[in-house]
């Protein structure tokens, strides 16, 4: 994790933890998407689910500081 903010990059992950914002204020991150994810799911459904979301160019854009629940 803290490769990414040295970096300033955003997190993904299929972790609900990090939907609480008292624990991982959005303003600290560059960004924090939480994936909706069965637990079976597969490499290559995770890699299509967060390809979905990149793809919203709008919601990206808007990521700084902010958690997205996809």
């Amino acid at each position: 994790m803290q490769f990414l903010i040295d970096e300033d990059l955003p997190h993904s992950t299929g972790d609900f933890d990090f939907s609480d914002v008292r624990n991982y204020p959005p303003a600290q991150y560059a960004g924090l998407i939480v994936l909706g994810v069965p637990r079976d799911a597969t490499a290559l459904f995770i890699l299509k689910l967060l390809e979905g979301f990149l793809k919203q160019d709008k919601l990206v854009s808007e990521l700084r500081g902010e958690i997205s629940n996809y």
